[in-house]
């Protein structure tokens, strides 16, 4: 990387993420925060995880379980969506492309 191939840059302070997004409320990518009581599958609250109160409706964000950080929420996500959907998710992900 270097001056001749970089073609912008953009930089977003705490305000520019709580206006674009308002779930970034005090720029907390956490949307709205994490509590305790939301732990251990909690989130956003008990029996939601993935599936929510509508049928087929389906929540893969920091907003839904487990939450924020690099930790599969959009794996676990599409895993619950290929179970309703009746396929195998092993079966998938064990085909080599």
């Amino acid at each position: 990387m270097g001056d001749d191939n970089i073609l912008g840059r953009s930089f977003w302070t705490p305000l520019d993420f709580e206006t674009h997004n308002p779930a970034y409320v005090r720029a907390d990518i956490g949307h709205i925060g994490q509590f305790n009581w939301q732990s251990a599958g909690n989130r956003p609250l008990p029996g939601w995880n993935y599936r929510m109160p509508l049928k087929k409706l389906y929540l893969s964000s920091a907003s839904g379980h487990p939450g924020t950080g690099v930790i599969g929420g959009g794996r676990a996500a599409v895993q619950a969506v290929m179970e309703y959907l009746g396929i195998d998710f092993e079966k998938v992900a064990a085909k080599k492309s």
